[in-house]
């Protein structure tokens, strides 16, 4: 099964945070979502695919940075939204 490597960006300190894997995409911004949804200062984060992990064969196929979501796509959802994943993915760089 191809799963996701993903890593959230702290835009304020200039880095990402260690990668790590999630089923697809929706699981990972539920996640991203979940942990950072009461944090006063969510807008300083940004995840991030970086490629892709096969669990059959332990193959990693990495990608350039793709924006998946944002701490600013969770402060913009509305609550009626919440558990849905968003409809669209921007490539970075």
């Amino acid at each position: 099964m191809k799963k996701v490597i993903i890593s959230v960006k702290d835009t304020v300190a200039e880095i990402f945070n260690d990668p790590r894997v999630e089923i697809n995409t929706a699981s990972a911004i539920r996640a991203f979502t979940n942990s950072i949804e009461d944090n006063k200062n969510k807008d300083d984060f940004v995840m991030y695919m970086l490629g892709e992990f096969d669990s059959i064969n332990g193959e990693i196929t990495p990608c350039d940075p793709v924006k998946i979501y944002s701490g600013h796509d969770v402060t913009m959802r509305h609550p009626e939204d919440a558990g849905r994943p968003p409809h669209k993915v921007e490539a970075v760089g």
